[in-house]
């Protein structure tokens, strides 16, 4: 696994060429909140969809 800290102390040694296949799926919808049923949404957020829902998004990956 590459692995970095990402400051000039902690240089990575990362390969220029990638050896890996890698399959990503990534999920979109819509959630409608039905109060008591769900965990409510934090207060003040901007994840306003169509017809009253909040949108969402997912991603998972696999890499072999």
């Amino acid at each position: 696994k590459i692995r970095s800290l990402a400051t000039t102390k902690f240089l990575a040694n990362v390969p220029k060429q990638v050896d890996r296949c890698f399959f990503f799926i990534v999920g979109l919808g819509t959630h409608l909140y039905f109060y008591g049923y769900d965990i409510p949404w934090p207060q003040n957020q901007t994840c306003q969809g169509p017809n009253n829902t909040k949108l969402i998004a997912s991603i998972n990956h696999v890499s072999f």
